[in-house]
């Protein structure tokens, strides 16, 4: 297993410790939030970014916080983009408090693309398996777009997006929306570092060359191939 040069100079300077999200879904959480926190320094704070924030609810009780560019020209709607957060199926969450760097890489999407950036709370496994976290996202979408004009929002430019866990949710998401004959309202998905793939479905034809998590299952930095298992929920 191979880590770069430059992550041994972040554990060592920077985390001071080796992050391992192993363990119990709890254990997997205090880890998960434990970095989390560790991280938040490094990032400026949340009023320091050039957006303004507040927060929705869907219908169903979903929690939404919205990113919208400080900068942007009030008579213009914005593109907006529907984020589903990373943590597997089991951890994270939206805020700073709940997912540093998610919440950062929002922040700065809106700030700099100039688009807005709803973040979906949806529920986590395993106290709600699989598929609710893409039942409550679907949902999210559905609901900002019918409700776009809310937050100045343009229905005609609607995106999906996430990361890790909620990279794959991104998709899943598009997909849904497809089957539903509601594919017009996804102009797009932006899926960072998907987990699109869960390692016990890998057809057998790609087997021999799927071998990422076989080479990290223990030991690896953040997460290795054991505990991506516990985050997937099965």
């Amino acid at each position: 297993m191979h880590i770069s040069e430059e992550w041994l100079t972040f554990e060592k300077e920077v985390l001071k410790q080796r992050p391992l999200f192993t363990g119990t879904v709890e254990e997997c959480r205090n880890a998960y939030q434990a970095t989390s926190d560790g991280l938040a320094p490094q990032y400026p704070k949340p009023e320091e970014w050039e957006v303004n924030d507040h927060w929705e609810e869907t219908d169903g009780g979903i929690r939404l916080l919205v990113h919208t560019p400080k900068k942007a020209p009030k008579d213009t709607k914005l593109p907006v983009a529907v984020f589903a957060h990373g943590g597997g199926h089991i951890a994270g969450g939206v805020g700073p408090a709940k997912s540093a760097f998610d919440d950062k890489m929002c922040r700065y999407v809106a700030q700099n693309a100039g688009i807005i950036v709803i973040q979906v709370d949806f529920r986590l496994g395993p106290e709600h398996p699989t598929p609710a976290q893409v039942e409550d996202c679907t949902a999210a979408y559905k609901w900002c777009h019918s409700n776009a004009s809310k937050f100045n929002g343009d229905p005609d430019r609607f995106i999906s997006f996430g990361s890790s866990l909620g990279g794959g949710v991104a998709f899943a998401v598009a997909l849904k929306l497809y089957d539903e004959n509601l594919g017009a309202i996804v102009k797009g998905v932006v899926a960072m570092c998907p987990a699109a793939m869960h390692p016990f479905n890998v057809p057998e034809e790609y087997r021999p060359i799927y071998k990422a998590y076989e080479e990290t299952w223990t030991g690896a930095p953040m997460q290795d191939g054991e505990s991506m298992v516990v985050f997937y929920g099965k």
